[in-house]
């Protein structure tokens, strides 16, 4: 669930320099720097705890799931891009020790269930898409895809960047399912 959704906004100051403003919440001046973070005392350091964050995520995840989701086009884009959905899920790591770590990780997969790559790659132009709903499709396609593929797919992943240790748990939640239109 996004700043604007919620009647918010954002306003990109710099290449990392982002100002938000969400009613409930406040405004605050944010960055993806933390050498700029640490430098401003007015800038703070975007990150899985900061309040902003928090509180999209709680919005996000008291929806019923069949509302995360968005329909869209990626418009104005030059190259392919195949139909297929991005999900978004908050990963919870408890390792030996108490360690604890969360993380955001996307997958992507294709129209065919397949993982994707090219549409992973999305992520980081998900201002392009220009919605045309905003509820995640009834069809038993996705059903099963959350249920069983994807998250056999987020466990691969995991395991691959050594996010999950040996003896260590985890619990998934999804965040957001983005079906991406061709």
């Amino acid at each position: 669930m996004g700043v604007k959704h919620l009647g918010g906004e954002f306003k990109e100051i710099g290449k990392t320099h982002i100002r938000v403003s969400l009613s409930g919440v406040g405004d605050f001046d944010v960055t993806t720097d933390r050498d700029e973070a640490m430098k401003t005392d007015d800038l703070s350091l975007l990150g899985l705890e900061h309040p902003v964050v928090e509180y999209l995520m709680r919005q996000s995840r008291e929806l019923d799931p069949s509302k995360r989701g968005i329909v869209g086009k990626f418009t104005g884009r030059e190259e392919s891009i195949p139909t297929g959905a991005i999900t978004f899920w908050h990963i919870h790591v408890h390792g030996p020790g108490g360690q604890y770590q969360q993380r955001i990780v996307p997958i992507g997969i294709d129209g065919n269930g397949e993982r994707s790559m090219v549409i992973e790659r999305l992520t980081t132009h998900l201002r392009e898409i220009q919605p045309h709903a905003f509820v995640i499709s009834t069809s038993p396609k996705p059903r099963g895809l959350l249920a069983e593929i994807i998250p056999e797919m987020l466990q691969r992943e995991l395991t691959m960047k050594g996010w999950l240790p040996e003896n260590a748990s985890y619990s998934s939640k999804l965040l957001a399912w983005i079906e991406v239109l061709c």
